[in-house]
């Protein structure tokens, strides 16, 4: 007999390793990460405001299908990139946005406990979207990730935190139950972890309009996100279309808080360029394309 979880739906998905959700969504992921491409914009648009060596060494985590990659890749055209992901098939999408040559790699590695030998060099640019919330201790992993920053090197994520999806948890509230959702750390704990390095995180409000509760799962799954948070036994059918009319009810409407933090290690200055247009910093609508 096959073990089943509860998920951040309430459905019932197979138990296995959490990067095989995201494999399985690898080819439909874009068409169902709605916000997803807003937040990696505008996290490239924040590295870009300042200057990384002709040839910086890139470390992204969790690239997924190369959402950040693609924002940055044609900026940074002599970079030597590592793109990480516990995602085989991701990976490879990832892979195909990066500018050719020999000297950028892909490697499956779990990027909260980054496997890397003596002997590796440090990176200039260490940066991850929408990836770090996977993290079993977010705030720790961060800090992990730090270690491997050269000199004046940069740290910048883009990360869910305390407060995203608070609409989903609502309706299960409004019936008294407790939505199955990832516990998103806080803004504070990921400033804290960066001790040692200079800079600091602002959060910016991501919303979401959907036709209805359906539409909602239905991009959750599709993107992926459906790794169990723990063992709870899956909501039944019926309990589940009232969350979801308690939803529809509430305006069917989703919100992530992101917080965007940006951090470099004292050493070689890094002087800025100049800023970004506005409207590439300008708040993102209600509704993403």
């Amino acid at each position: 007999m096959s073990t089943h979880h509860t998920n951040p739906t309430g459905h019932s998905e197979p138990a296995g390793q959490p990067w095989q959700c995201f494999d399985r969504a690898a080819r439909g992921y874009e068409r169902h990460a709605r916000v997803q491409p807003a937040i990696a914009r505008h996290l490239a648009a924040l590295i870009r405001t300042h200057a990384l060596p002709r040839q910086a060494r890139i470390l992204e985590i969790g690239c997924g299908t190369g959402l950040l990659t693609q924002a940055l890749a044609s900026h940074y055209p002599m970079a030597r990139w590592l793109l990480t992901d516990l995602s085989p098939t991701m990976l490879e999408q990832a892979r195909r946005k990066l500018p050719p040559g020999e000297h950028n790699q892909c490697r499956v590695m779990d990027g909260e406990h980054p496997a890397f030998p003596p002997s590796q060099p440090r990176f200039d640019l260490i940066c991850s979207s929408m990836a770090l919330q996977w993290f079993r201790h977010p705030a720790e992993g961060l800090a992990r990730l730090a270690r491997w920053l050269a000199p004046g090197g940069m740290l910048a994520v883009a990360v869910p935190t305390m407060g995203s999806l608070a609409e989903w948890r609502q309706a299960h509230t409004a019936l008294c139950l407790a939505a199955d959702t990832l516990a998103f750390p806080a803004a504070e704990q990921l400033q804290a972890a960066a001790a040692g390095l200079e800079g600091a995180c602002s959060t910016r409000s991501y919303t979401d309009q959907y036709r209805n509760a359906r539409e909602f799962l239905l991009g959750l799954k599709g993107a992926g996100a459906t790794t169990p948070q723990t063992h709870r036994r899956p909501l039944g059918a019926g309990t589940l279309r009232a969350v979801c009319r308690e939803f529809d009810r509430q305006g069917a409407r989703c919100t992530y808080q992101v917080t965007f933090g940006l951090w470099h290690r004292p050493g070689a200055p890094m002087k800025p360029q100049h800023p970004p247009c506005a409207s590439r910093l300008a708040p993102t609508p209600d509704r993403q394309p």
